[in-house]
């Protein structure tokens, strides 16, 4: 396993109280020191462009913190994703659905803002998808001129699913993937409108139950996607051959 995953998850803190000892500017300074920037400002422009502070502080002040704990984990994923791409240092780089992944939390995070908490999180199922389409399609040896026509297998499914693959080759250890096909099952609840995450319900709504588990799955789901590219790093991957797998 990767040694920065070992620092994860990364602390819930106010917005206020963000400092150059805070731990994600460690966390990311691991692979963009050499890019020079000051990680504290912009992850302070981050929040900022966010627009969430001013959401949760209106819908719900006490989950502040854990709002910027789970915006740290964002913006971890996005800046170690630009570092690595400087550096070509992520494996078939060719294949793009790292940032994809990238710009499905983004988007995520867009609609939390206007207070769309189901297209948030089928948003984020998105983005978890990507992100292990990327590390299954370089394990099988699939190039970008290949994507238009490759068949993409179900992320579950005993003999072929993805995440059993990445298990089987070492990408994800066997506790990531239960963690990761639990995130995705609660996120296709979402996707497939069962009821407790409906907007439109005839009973009181909880916002703040709402917020809270809506915070917490994009913690979990920015940790999915750091540990997929963090171990695609630490991985030499083999021929899809060695492998036997079967595109």
């Amino acid at each position: 396993m990767h040694h920065l995953l070992s620092r994860l998850p990364l602390l819930d803190e106010n917005f206020e109280q963000l400092n150059p000892s805070s731990d994600v500017v460690d966390f990311v300074e691991y692979y963009t020191i050499c890019l020079g920037d000051d990680e504290l400002e912009l992850f302070t422009t981050y929040v900022r462009k966010s627009n969430l502070i001013p959401f949760i502080e209106k819908a719900a002040p006490d989950l502040h913190a854990a709002l910027v704990g789970s915006l740290k984990h964002t913006f971890a994923y996005s800046r170690i994703l630009t570092a690595l791409a400087g550096e070509d240092d992520v494996n078939a780089w060719g294949i793009p659905y790292l940032m994809e992944a990238d710009t499905d939390i983004e988007s995520a995070l867009l609609l939390m803002s206007n207070g769309y908490h189901k297209p948030t999180l089928q948003m984020l199922r998105t983005a978890l998808e990507a992100s292990i389409t990327h590390a299954y399609l370089t394990v099988i040896g699939v190039t970008y001129d290949d994507l238009p026509t490759h068949y993409i297998p179900p992320m579950k499914d005993r003999k072929r699913g993805m995440i059993n693959r990445l298990v089987a080759i070492r990408v994800l250890t066997s506790e990531q993937a239960r963690s990761v096909s639990t995130l995705y099952c609660d996120l296709s609840n979402a996707t497939h409108s069962q009821y407790k995450y409906l907007h439109n319900k005839f009973e009181e709504v909880n916002e703040r139950a709402i917020l809270a588990n809506t915070i917490s799955i994009i913690r979990s789901v920015a940790i999915c996607c750091i540990t997929v590219m963090l171990q695609m790093t630490r991985l030499h991957l083999l021929s899809s051959d060695q492998y036997g797998a079967n595109p």
